[in-house]
């Protein structure tokens, strides 16, 4: 069943979408009159463009801690012989990819390709891959627990 991306794959995907994400994201406030769309960074970046380049690590870190605490929730309702640790991290974490693509660089794509989104398109694309990367999470785990009980 290859529903999961192995973790190495899933960083690498990841770390990617985070540099993209920067630089288009510089591109836009630099050259093309774009506004940052998520609040917590907005007031930093608008006036201090480079600033793009020292999120990347930062989403590194902050990620790394959400897939912890994630898995190390996950892991107190899942049974721990049915379903292994490493095996629910490689779920959240491909989970974390199908979110960042949909909610991110799906919109960054799209500024480049010449299709403005407003801020409140930035919060639908963000709610829409929060329920994909859940919808997946929920749909793999249970695939995973089927697989098992044969």
């Amino acid at each position: 069943m290859k529903l999961i991306l192995p973790k190495k794959i899933s960083w690498l995907i990841l770390i990617f979408f985070f540099t993209f994400d920067a630089v288009v994201s510089y591109i836009a406030v630099t050259r093309m009159h774009g506004i940052e769309a998520d609040l917590m960074i907005a007031f930093a970046v608008e006036k201090y463009p480079p600033l793009y380049f020292v999120t990347i690590p930062g989403l590194i870190i902050i990620m790394y801690f959400i897939a912890l605490g994630l898995t190390k929730l996950a892991m107190k309702f899942f049974n721990k012989k049915r379903l292994k640790r490493e095996i629910i991290e490689q779920i959240i974490l491909t989970a974390l990819v199908i979110y960042w693509s949909v909610a991110n660089s799906y919109m960054n794509l799209s500024f480049i390709l010449g299709h403005r989104l407003t801020i409140p398109g930035w919060y639908k694309l963000s709610l829409l891959g929060f329920v994909l990367a859940i919808i997946y999470f929920a749909y793999t785990v249970s695939r995973f627990k089927v697989a098992n009980r044969k």
